[in-house]
């Protein structure tokens, strides 16, 4: 069974560039396509406690946000006919990019499509440190887009 996963920032530019780029992609080689997006949890020390961003109370209605974007997103890229299985997920850890590389090798996915953005060239490929980390830790095959300008 081979499986794609593909690392989606939420952000309007993020996902503009995806439909933008992969448009012409060829999904019928796949049999699994995972969206996924890490949202980068977050803990404050004050002067009599600790606040963490989101608060649980948050977390079902980030999820659901995504999920919506996710499917959204799928739907614009992959064909009506596509015969496999799309799978959204939203993961909320302390570092998205390790949650992301453990999605990924506990779902044996084949191949990563993430993007990167900033500097041009060839200098501006690996500029992102998301980037940087995937290249050196991907538990696969690694596909860089370069966000659209």
């Amino acid at each position: 069974m081979s499986k794609l996963m593909i690392c989606v920032d939420v952000t309007n530019e993020s996902i503009n560039s995806f439909k933008g780029q992969l448009k012409n992609y060829d999904w019928s080689r796949w049999d699994e396509v995972h969206f996924v997006h890490g949202f980068e949890t977050q803990v404050y020390a004050d002067t009599f406690y600790f606040a963490s961003y989101p608060l649980e109370s948050q977390m079902d209605d980030i999820e659901k946000s995504v999920a919506t974007l996710l499917q959204g997103l799928s739907k614009e890229l992959i064909p009506s006919d596509y015969k496999g299985k799309v799978i959204g997920k939203c993961l909320f850890a302390n570092s998205s990019k390790i949650a992301l590389k453990e999605y990924a090798q506990e779902n044996s996915i084949d191949e990563m499509i993430i993007e990167t953005r900033g500097k041009h060239g060839f200098s501006g490929l690996f500029s992102s440190s998301f980037a940087e980390y995937m290249v050196g830790h991907a538990p696969c095959r690694l596909m860089i887009l370069r966000e659209n300008d």
